[in-house]
């Protein structure tokens, strides 16, 4: 079956170059599944992009081009050729298309009982601006957008030191059952401004990166971590929130699992000109901040 390829409907974006300090901490690749599918998956690149099976190279995309990638038996149907996993980089930094977004970094292609999914290969730093900007408003006070960045880098590093104990193939979704990521689209300047001014920053404590969960707002005091999952965790400790009338917040119970840092509460902070290490350590006990180590993969 020939590969069926067509135009790019979608515009290709203009790409928000990310900077990266030398002294700051080295890049951390994460692995975030998109989607899993019975259907076809629609993948393109902004620029020329090769296909490999990890080892050996298939073919390639066209920049500004779209193809249809099929599960065929236990592996992916590229061209006349079959792949498990199946992964596709664009050259010179360009953006990967994947079914309906751009995403930074590249894609693998994986057959699963399912049918096949589609895992977002990307640097931990490149994945943050998206994450923010769909966590929180790009409009809040930069501080809680720092805030988030940090909360949300922490707890990307939790659940991948999770995943590979666990030996899964990808480290986690983009769903709010992690963290929201749309890839470029959601990226603004300054939530790329967050995550740079907080680069490689993590919340410890013992020495460990912590399970740095978040919530939209808990109603007034935010909960321990054994009233909602049944673990004590002596970072998850119950605060007051600062969360009053805000509409979605009803008093007493909140929106969301109302365990570690209220995002709303968050931004009452910062508008009153709490700095983000003040806003973390209100919400976050017995913490320490520091920069991910270099040998950290």
């Amino acid at each position: 079956m020939k590969l069926r390829i067509k135009a790019i409907i979608a515009a290709i974006p203009a790409i928000i170059r990310l900077t990266c300090n030398a002294n700051a901490a080295i890049a951390t690749e994460l692995k975030v599944k998109i989607l899993e599918t019975s259907q076809p998956i629609q993948i393109g690149s902004s620029t020329d992009a090769i296909a490999h099976n990890g080892q050996n190279r298939l073919g390639s995309i066209k920049g500004g081009t779209k193809i249809a990638i099929n599960r065929q038996g236990r592996s992916v149907r590229f061209d006349k050729q079959l792949a498990a996993p199946l992964y596709v980089k664009p050259s010179e930094n360009g953006l990967i298309w994947i079914q309906n977004r751009w995403y930074r970094g590249e894609v693998q292609l994986i057959p699963t009982p399912r049918g096949i999914a589609a895992v977002n290969i990307v640097e931990l730093e490149e994945y943050l601006p998206s994450v923010v900007g769909k966590e929180m408003s790009a409009s809040w006070p930069l501080e809680a957008l720092k805030a988030q960045a940090v909360a949300a880098r922490t707890y990307a590093l939790y659940k991948q030191n999770t995943s590979r104990s666990r030996r899964s193939y990808y480290d986690l979704v983009n769903t709010t059952q992690d963290q929201v990521y749309q890839g470029v689209q959601a990226e603004s300047a300054k939530t790329i401004a967050a995550v740079q001014s907080t680069q490689g920053v993590v919340m410890t404590h013992s020495g460990r990166v912590i399970f740095a969960a978040y919530h939209a707002c808990s109603g007034g005091k935010t909960k321990n971590s054994e009233q909602v999952w049944g673990g004590y965790l002596p970072y998850l400790r119950s605060r007051t929130d600062f969360d009053q009338g805000i509409p979605a917040c009803v008093p007493g119970r909140g929106f969301g699992h109302g365990v570690g840092m209220s995002q709303w509460g968050a931004f009452r902070l910062a508008s009153q000109g709490w700095t983000w290490q003040q806003i973390l350590g209100h919400f976050y006990s017995e913490i320490s901040l520091s920069i991910l180590p270099r040998d950290w993969n």
